[in-house]
C-alpha cells in the first residue's frame, strides 16, 4: 500500500513547477518562524536539515533563519553502517552520494549521532492529518532515528507541500510499519499540523 501511494505522491511533487515550488518555500519559512518563533530567539541548539532535490521543498530558507542562532547540521550516509546517517556541521564542502543527493563531506570533528540533535527537520514524500510520514522507501531516517527520544527528546519537524498529504477516510487510515518514526510536526506553506 504505501508503494503505491508513495508513486503517486511522487507524481504530484513532480508536477509542481520550479516557480511554485519557490513561492512555496518562502511561505514554508513563514509557517516555520510562526510555530517555532521562540526557537528562533533561544539559546543555541543543534539542529539538522537536509539538501533538497529538485522535486522536495527546499528547506534553506528556514535554515538561513535558524543559523543565526544555531548550530545547523545535514545528514550524510553512514559510511559503515547499512541504512543509517550521521549528521554532518554545515560546512562549504558537498558532494553527492550514491543516490545523487547532496550532502556533507565527511568531517569527524563535526560530524553527531542522531540523538544528539535537539530538533530534526525531516523530508517526506506524504504525510497524514495524524503526522504519519511516509518517505522515499530506504528506511535511512527511520532506522537513524530510533533512539533519539529516549537519549534526548529530539524533535521532528517534518515539511512537505501541502499537495504530499494522503487524503484519507476513515475506513482506510493509512498503513504504517512498526518501525515507521511519527512526525511531532508537519509543516506546510499553509499548515501547522501539531
Amino acid at each position: 500500500m504505501q508503494a503505491t501511494i508513495r508513486r503517486q505522491l511522487c507524481h504530484k511533487r513532480q508536477a509542481i513547477s520550479l516557480a511554485q515550488k519557490q513561492q512555496y518555500a518562502k511561505d514554508l519559512c513563514a509557517q516555520f518562524s510562526r510555530c517555532y518563533a521562540d526557537l528562533l530567539k533561544s539559546k543555541a541548539k543543534k539542529i539538522a536539515s537536509y539538501y533538497a532535490s529538485s522535486e522536495e521543498i527546499s528547506p534553506h530558507l528556514i535554515d538561513q533563519e535558524l543559523k543565526m542562532q544555531h548550530e545547523i547540521y545535514y545528514p550524510m550516509l553512514h559510511p559503515f553502517k547499512k541504512r543509517k546517517l550521521l549528521f554532518v556541521r554545515e560546512s562549504i564542502r558537498h558532494c553527492h552520494n550514491r543516490y545523487g543527493l547532496e550532502e556533507p563531506l565527511f568531517i569527524a570533528d563535526k560530524t553527531i549521532s542522531p540523538w544528539e540533535l535537539d530538533m530534526i527537520i525531516v523530508p517526506l514524500v506524504g504525510f497524514d492529518l495524524a503526522k504519519n510520514r511516509i518517505g522515499m522507501g530506504g528506511g535511512f531516517y527511520d532506522s537513524s532515528l530510533t533512539l533519539c527520544k529516549a537519549f534526548n527528546n529530539t524533535e521532528f519537524v517534518g515539511i512537505a507541500f501541502d499537495e504530499q498529504q494522503f487524503e484519507q477516510s476513515q475506513h482506510h487510515p493509512l498503513a504504517m510499519n512498526e518501525w515507521d518514526i511519527k512526525m511531532d510536526a508537519i509543516i506546510t506553506p499553509t499548515r501547522i499540523i501539531r
